[in-house]
């Protein structure tokens, strides 16, 4: 995709240049040796997805070596923002205007700047801001899925588990790795809790009795190899159920009338009966994604666009998974979290290995429960995607690492 996304940006830079922005900018030397000066840019700071992966970047930095200002393309004073807020020197929300915004920020004489929010998925008041240099060094990280391909933004950070070998070329950015998983997630003071009852099948309509596979992937990422997959799944475990929740409250333009239709006349030609497939709706908060698992005996993992903040719902509510290998950070992440908790034997390498392995955890409900076991003492032990104090820890030593070399290739920055 790093072709793609470079002349994405090249595009996205030339139309704002057309109608002058200035993107490019030359930062004075800084005057004096001392603390870092770190600024996040988010679209906000709400409780949601990119909030939570975002907090742990920044909340347990150690403050003698870092100044931290956040800035937010709008504020909501919700208890997410708040608590975010108290963790930064500075909170602020950014105008309307672009040209203002970039003004501001450029204003704020920032050291480095990590883009909080994804700005490749489509092209957002975010993507406009993040096109423009407006601090001395820029970096992105997993909130965008893949590189930017923006000439603005130097590095992009992930982790060793989270990269295939050649990880590097699939960047514009200089790749920066952390040990480990990429991913570390802060919930705030509101923390991750397991329901502990499951809850009744019938009143919903599932059958007792049934085994039932669940996946929250994103309505994008449910292709037609995907699909093809799950319905090998129900072909060969007789009378189980699929439930699927692809509608997320945090994004939209959904086709949910043609998805319905295309994927029961899909079920209709392969001979599975569509009752089979429940498809619900979007669930306000991950602590209603997790209670609705419950319903659940198998979490089905997406591919080739693997999941991780919905892998991160089911391992919360302790079902056994089934994930597939990739070759790329948005294909792999998946796996590298399922990994980094000593689930590797959840990882399939293959189409047909995937398929295989949840066909082999429906026919066996003692290996269900003895996985569920596994998982729910792991996130009961302060698993790496959980650990902010030991993710910051990395985090800092890369910001570190980036600014030495900044200031060694800028000898009048240090």
């Amino acid at each position: 995709m790093r072709d793609v996304f470079r002349a994405r940006a090249q595009i996205l830079e030339s139309s704002l240049e057309a109608i002058n922005y200035e993107l490019d900018w030359a930062f004075p030397p800084r005057e004096h040796q001392g603390k870092i000066r770190l600024g996040v840019l988010a679209f906000d700071f709400a409780a949601r997805t990119e909030t939570f992966v975002t907090l742990p970047v920044f909340r347990e930095l150690d403050r003698s070596r870092f100044e931290v200002n956040l800035f937010a393309l709008r504020g909501d004073d919700g208890a997410m923002e708040r608590l975010c807020a108290q963790h930064a020197a500075r909170f602020t929300v950014l105008p309307a205007d672009l040209q203002a915004q970039v003004k501001l920020m450029r204003d704020a004489d920032l050291d480095l700047l990590l883009i909080g929010g994804n700005v490749t998925a489509a092209a957002t008041d975010l993507t406009a801001i993040a096109l423009h240099r407006l601090a001395r060094v820029q970096m992105t990280s997993i909130c965008c899925c893949v590189t930017t391909g923006m000439r603005n933004i130097d590095q992009f950070l992930s982790g060793t588990l989270s990269e295939p070998a050649d990880g590097a070329r699939h960047y514009t950015e200089k790749l920066y790795l952390i040990d480990g998983t990429a991913h570390c997630f802060d919930f705030g003071s509101d923390g991750p809790v397991a329901p502990t009852r499951r809850r009744a099948r019938r009143p919903v309509g599932l059958p007792e009795d049934a085994v039932v596979f669940a996946s929250g992937a994103n309505f994008h990422k449910v292709v037609p190899e995907l699909q093809d997959a799950w319905i090998r799944i129900l072909a060969s475990v007789p009378d189980s159920r699929l439930l699927l929740y692809p509608f997320n409250p945090n994004w939209d333009g959904y086709s949910v009338d043609l998805f319905m239709t295309h994927l029961a006349d899909r079920l209709r030609n392969c001979n599975i009966d569509p009752v089979r497939v429940m498809v619900l709706e979007a669930a306000p908060t991950w602590q209603d994604v997790v209670q609705r698992l419950q319903l659940a005996d198998i979490y089905l993992d997406s591919f080739p666009f693997c999941g991780a903040t919905s892998l991160l719902d089911a391992l919360l509510a302790h079902l056994p998974i089934v994930a597939m290998d990739g070759n790329s950070h948005r294909t792999i992440q998946g796996a590298a979290i399922l990994r980094s908790l000593d689930l590797s034997e959840l990882v399939a390498r293959d189409v047909d290995a995937y398929v295989g392995l949840a066909i082999r955890l429906a026919a066996n409900r003692a290996r269900r429960k003895s996985l569920a076991r596994k998982i729910r003492a792991q996130m009961r032990n302060q698993p790496p995607i959980f650990d902010r104090h030991r993710y910051a820890e990395k985090v800092g030593k890369v910001f570190e690492q980036v600014w030495r070399e900044h200031c060694a290739s800028h000898p009048r920055a240090g």
